[in-house]
């Protein structure tokens, strides 16, 4: 016989997570994947304003179809376990507390860790904004980084709350040391978030262990709105006295996964070493057809030929020849390589 803790205990591990996680509770929580494994998400593509005419039959302007572009959300972490439990109790009461205390341990100590990690990584690998940095931040140059950093989410009119900056502890000494931070103590004491160290301008600093983040990475920036986690304990079961085992099983069973809002992806800045980025790709055109190039070795480019942004749309193509393309057409594309952070966005028209 089977007893399922994932329903039992579904609040307390809920919780559990809120509590060790340096990222829950920072993110957009309007979508919901309950039940589901994908979402399709849709953004309106806005048009640009047209010179009013006092004559003819079309003063405001042509009139265009609404479009509007979609982003396919997909969990794709779906990660297991199986631990012994030994049997110390028989009675039921005691071995449903142990069972639960284990899991608790279990989410606490390996799920949470790997989830804020994998969030990083992909928040990093898919935000609006990446900015190649020449050298590391150190005390003299981190806040200015910072602040940078902010100027593009103002200029973006990223809503100034929720802000959440997420940084090495390696570097809160250095943001700590230097002269433009004047401390935060009163707000340590009392803070409920963990890892959250205080405001720089209106960004909320968020120290975590450097191993967190991918290779190259120095700090990123979330606004709440712009990004998802999606995270799900599936299956929560202890088995008593399973064929073998003088004791009980538990296994548990949890699907993840992290995304950037294609429509809100200004909202999401990340500062890297400029020598892992990939190269912008080139566009060229002859004979009506359009030709991409990329200086990064071994780079792969994506494409959209319908105005969406490539990074997220579902109508992206990875690009593998020329192809044929009708004046005016706008084509954006972007290169990515694994081990390496992508090229922001270029827009080619087609003349």
């Amino acid at each position: 016989m089977a007893i399922h803790l994932h329903k039992k205990y579904a609040d307390t591990l809920a919780k559990l997570y809120t509590h060790n996680s340096f990222i829950e509770g920072h993110t957009d929580k309007s979508w919901s994947f309950s039940g589901l494994k994908s979402l399709i998400v849709p953004s309106i593509v806005t048009q640009p304003l047209a010179d009013y005419t006092r004559s003819g039959t079309s003063r405001y302007g042509n009139p265009l179809d609404l479009q509007d572009t979609l982003q396919e959300l997909t969990m794709t972490q779906d990660k297991a376990f199986s631990i012994i439990i030994d049997k110390g109790d028989n009675s039921e009461q005691q071995m449903m507390k142990r069972a639960g205390e284990v899991m608790q341990q279990q989410i606490a100590e390996q799920v949470v860790p790997e989830v804020d990690k994998y969030a990083l990584s992909r928040w990093f690998a898919n935000a609006g904004k990446i900015v190649g940095a020449a050298a590391a931040p150190d005390k003299d140059s981190i806040v200015g980084m910072l602040l940078d950093a902010e100027v593009f989410l103002n200029d973006s009119f990223v809503p100034d709350g929720e802000r959440w900056c997420y940084v090495p502890n390696s570097l809160i000494k250095h943001i700590r040391l230097s002269t433009e931070f004047t401390g935060c103590d009163s707000i340590v004491r009392d803070a409920v978030v963990k890892g959250y160290v205080g405001n720089i301008g209106t960004l909320k600093i968020v120290g975590m262990p450097a191993r967190y983040f991918p290779s190259g990475a120095h700090f990123l920036i979330a606004h709440r709105d712009s990004v998802i986690l999606a995270q799900k304990l599936r299956d929560g079961k202890v088995h008593q006295d399973p064929p073998g085992i003088s004791g009980h099983l538990l296994e548990g069973r949890y699907n993840y996964d992290a995304f950037v809002l294609g429509a809100r992806c200004c909202g999401v800045c990340a500062i890297v070493d400029a020598a892992k980025v990939c190269a912008e790709p080139a566009a060229t055109a002859d004979a009506g057809k359009v030709s991409l190039a990329c200086a990064t070795e071994g780079a792969a480019i994506h494409y959209t030929a319908d105005g969406s942004d490539p990074r997220y749309s579902t109508t992206a193509l990875p690009y593998f020849a020329a192809f044929d393309c009708e004046t005016g057409i706008a084509v954006k594309s972007f290169a990515k390589k694994d081990g390496m952070f992508p090229s922001g966005v270029i827009e080619y028209t087609m003349a």
